[in-house]
């Protein structure tokens, strides 16, 4: 079991990896060129489709495999490798 992480906890890492790829390509681009300044405006977000019927019910069980299924070894330290290269980036 120590060698298994959650789905959950992978989830956790891969938000924290893309916080982090999106900090450095934010950084990187604003050394690169100025910020041009736009004049149009956002688009509005659209509603979220409801799911209903075997859609609904494939998301769930989708949900429930994924909150229960294991990480193996390999790919936890796959992450926290390159979460560790990505940290050493950012604080240089």
């Amino acid at each position: 079991m120590k060698n298994h992480i959650t789905l959950a906890k992978q989830s956790h890492y891969s938000v924290l990896f893309n916080r982090i790829s999106i900090h450095l390509w934010r950084k990187s681009n604003l050394l690169r060129k100025p910020i041009e300044k736009s004049k149009k405006m956002a688009k509005p977000i659209k509603e979220t489709p409801i799911l209903k019927g075997k859609d609904a019910r494939k998301f769930l069980d989708d949900m429930s495999k994924a909150s229960t299924q294991k990480v193996n070894a390999k790919e936890i330290q796959r992450i926290r490798d390159n979460f560790s290269k990505l940290q050493a980036i950012a604080h240089h």
